[in-house]
């Protein structure tokens, strides 16, 4: 199975994330709604810490960023760069070494409670794969 990470953001995100005057439509534990998306059985959770930084938990991995337009590093030589805002939408891009492997653009429905994540996966033979996944909040 394929791992990519999302912001909250995460992103997340779960996807997933901050810039956040909208800090609680991030916040709570997101479930992949799998008859919307082509990606299986994922659940996260994005927690505010206040200041425009989230937490992302998505098993194995957990990771803090701020959607400030700075890289923040997520492991190894993985970064991720978040920017935008609650009105617009928030971009995502993840690079590896340097390499840029996933670009999305996240936005939530006006309830809260669905989170859109529309993306382009950067293979390294030099392909794209186009995603979309629906997150749905759980809690």
């Amino acid at each position: 199975m394929k791992k990519r990470l999302y912001c909250v953001c995460a992103a997340l995100a779960l996807a997933a994330a901050p810039c956040f005057a909208a800090g609680s439509s991030w916040d709570g534990t997101w479930k992949l709604n799998e008859a919307k998306s082509k990606f299986t059985g994922e659940t996260y959770m994005i927690e505010d810490k206040g200041n425009g930084m989230m937490h992302v938990t998505r098993e194995p991995i957990s990771y803090d960023f701020a959607c400030d337009g700075k890289p923040y590093k997520l492991f190894a030589e993985q970064t991720l760069t978040c920017s935008g805002s609650a009105a617009a939408g928030y971009d995502y891009v993840s690079k590896t070494g340097g390499t840029v492997n996933v670009k999305s653009h996240r936005t939530f429905s006006t309830d809260g409670k669905t989170m859109t994540v529309h993306g382009t996966v950067f293979r390294p033979d030099g392909s794209t794969q186009e995603f979309t996944d629906v997150w749905h909040r759980e809690a």
